[in-house]
């Protein structure tokens, strides 16, 4: 369950993901919300059965020789410190790219498509034939 919650905040930040057919965004809208409510749980039913294994045998049940409380508590803090390494790096990003702007200029704009081009020639042209064929000279009346 840990590790879907892991893949859907990375696919949540996938902006392909956008693209792709509606019904997936919403099937996986409905994921994220049953792990993000299910996970809890889960965790609190695991170590109520720790906590009955203690008592029943005299000893902590230990994973990787922590106990389960411990492994979620670390597992949780080190997803934290993850998380927020990216939004440190991605600051980072984002004031070098305004201090290269400040700098030497923003970026520039891109030209239109291609597509677009052709539309707007296929105007022009059109536009030009249409005034050769449509302005007569107007009579007017010498005395």
């Amino acid at each position: 369950m840990w590790s879907e919650r892991i893949a859907l905040e990375a696919a949540y930040k996938d902006p392909g993901r956008l693209f792709g057919p509606p019904l997936a965004l919403l099937e996986e809208d409905k994921r994220r919300k049953y792990v993000i409510n299910r996970l809890p749980k889960i965790e609190k039913e695991i170590a109520k059965l720790c906590r009955e294994y203690e008592s029943a045998n005299g000893r902590a049940f230990l994973i990787n020789g922590v106990t389960f409380e411990q492994f979620c508590f670390d597992r949780e803090n080190q997803h934290e410190a993850e998380v927020q390494k990216e939004r440190e790096m991605k600051k980072m990003k984002s004031k070098q790219q305004t201090m290269m702007e400040a700098t030497y200029g923003s970026t520039r704009q891109k030209t239109p498509a291609r597509k677009d081009m052709t539309m707007r020639n296929r105007t022009a042209v059109k536009r030009l034939q249409d005034s050769r064929v449509a302005p007569k000279p107007s009579v007017s009346s010498k005395p």
